[in-house]
């Protein structure tokens, strides 16, 4: 392997962009004339004075030291130009990758080839060309594995947070947590005096030994009253099973119904797996540093504000909820569930709920505005390599160019300076993508915590959305300064053309 880059649109970029300049160089009359041309050109400005005015015999040396700075330049960067081949090389596009590709065992797609989108082709690089681009790509990924030893799996703790606000459970979850809501949660709001006591917010959590726990616990609700069908557990870690009918009675106490749902989502949590094969337990635990328990009780939280805030299904309309579930759930992802998570909680505020209120409203604050920062940071990340990858091809690509540029006398190095600085700058990805995770992780844990057991439960979330919105201002300024440098390279490119 000869490039490793950060992603598979760089490493697609990059090949394209050495294809592209092959293809200017070997194009027709001007790929072999060109540089000849302008050679020719700058020796006769030269001689004829045009070019600080000397003496005749100044004038042969000044033209001396151009001819054989413009062959070495063309020996370096035209091989066909200068007909000179020696160091030069047949790159095939295997031979370009993407580093954090070839580090997942599970990866199908490492190399340029096998995105299917560069040909099948040999691409013959320069020998300068060839030593700088090795440099410039080797060191920046040397560096970056210096800053960040997770290099190859960037911003995964962000990622993991876009999956867990994404993750749909499945329809017979969801049914039960809205049966659980209406008749338990809804009517203990209304009528118990915990709820309306509730000074604390830890009160106000529905687990463990609070008020409003005790509440749930002297409730007993009927498995499927509420949307007409029953909630069933096989074999379950309580060793129950919950199959009843809207009229038959059988009815559970609404704190055994919750753990129900909670250890039927955890075992969700641990058999769901993810596109390599990995438990979702597994990983949000790694990348968010939750336990399944805490995994299951925020998913329950977040539907039971969902729940709260839309009317339940009549049981005669038990069918069709259950389609609509299951269609939901099937159709679960990142990019639809940004836009649901959301969802405002309406139709239950006249409750009279005390302090509960404040602190649900908080919560669903805390998801508002976790889904729209994490949205965001990931529509960063989303085309951050696309960006890459289009600069590189472009900036490989018109090199040719650049050469030409050098071909000018008094000028010759200062177009070969700037391109490379601009160069550099889109190589050095790597580097900037670890600097802007420090960041984030910096700006994580300046969030404010609470040790508050109701509010501790979802101290990640604050974390998440500082993290996030450090990761969208850290790419903001790679991209601005980016722009920056190739402005600035490209106004030096002219002056020297006005010169």
């Amino acid at each position: 392997m000869h490039y490793f880059v950060m992603s598979l649109p760089e490493a697609t970029g990059l090949y394209m962009g050495l294809a592209l300049q092959q293809l200017i160089r070997v194009s027709g009359g001007f790929g072999r004339w060109a540089p000849v041309v302008l050679v020719l050109i700058g020796c006769m400005r030269i001689l004829g004075g045009r070019v600080r005015p000397r003496t005749p015999g100044a004038s042969l040396v000044h033209c001396g030291w151009y001819l054989g700075l413009s062959s070495l330049i063309l020996v370096l960067f035209w091989t066909e130009a200068s007909r000179f081949s020696l160091g030069s090389r047949l790159l095939d596009a295997s031979e370009v990758a993407s580093y954090p590709a070839s580090q997942d065992s599970q990866a199908t797609i490492v190399t340029a080839a096998d995105t299917g989108d560069t040909g099948s082709n040999l691409v013959l690089e320069t020998p300068g060309f060839r030593l700088i681009l090795e440099a410039i790509t080797e060191w920046p990924l040397a560096i970056a594995r210096r800053m960040n030893q997770r290099v190859h799996q960037p911003f995964n703790r962000l990622i993991g947070t876009s999956w867990m606000l994404g993750v749909e459970m499945t329809a017979n979850v969801t049914r039960a947590l809205t049966d659980w809501v209406e008749g338990c949660w809804k009517p203990s709001m209304a009528q118990d005096a915990e709820f309306q006591d509730a000074i604390r917010a830890q009160d106000l959590l529905p687990w463990g030994d609070t008020p409003v726990a005790r509440a749930l616990a002297s409730r007993d609700v009927v498995p499927g009253a509420m949307t007409g069908t029953g909630y069933l557990r096989d074999n379950g870690p309580l060793g129950t099973m919950f199959l009843s009918n809207p009229g038959s009675g059988n009815t559970v106490r609404c704190d055994v119904y919750l753990s129900a749902v909670q250890l039927e989502v955890g075992r969700w949590l641990q058999t769901e797996k993810s596109p390599n094969g990995t438990p979702l337990s597994q990983v949000f635990a790694e990348d968010l540093g939750m336990d399944v328990e805490a995994q299951a009780r925020f998913l329950i939280y977040r539907e039971a504000l969902r729940a709260l805030g839309r009317p339940a299904p009549a049981p005669s309309l038990a069918g069709t909820y259950g389609a609509l579930s299951a269609a939901s759930a099937a159709a679960g992802g990142v990019s639809g569930a940004l836009g649901s998570i959301g969802t405002k909680v309406s139709g239950w505020l006249g409750l009279g709920v005390g302090a509960g209120q404040a602190v649900l409203n908080q919560f669903e604050g805390i998801i508002q505005t976790l889904t729209w920062a994490v949205g965001l940071a990931v529509w960063f990340l989303y085309w951050s390599p696309y960006i890459f990858g289009f600069a590189l091809q472009q900036l490989i690509g018109l090199f040719p160019f650049i050469v030409c540029y050098s071909l000018v006398p008094e000028s010759q190095f200062k177009p070969l300076v700037y391109y490379f600085l601009a160069l550099l700058y889109v190589c050095l990805s790597p580097v900037w993508l670890a600097l802007v995770e420090l960041f984030a992780r910096w700006g994580a844990s300046l969030a404010p915590r609470s040790n508050d057991l109701a509010l501790s439960l979802f101290n990640w979330g604050p974390e998440q959305i500082w993290g996030a919105v450090a990761t969208v201002i850290g790419l903001f300024i790679v991209y601005v300064l980016g722009a920056a440098v190739l402005f600035a390279s490209g106004r030096g490119m002219v002056q020297i053309l006005r010169h």
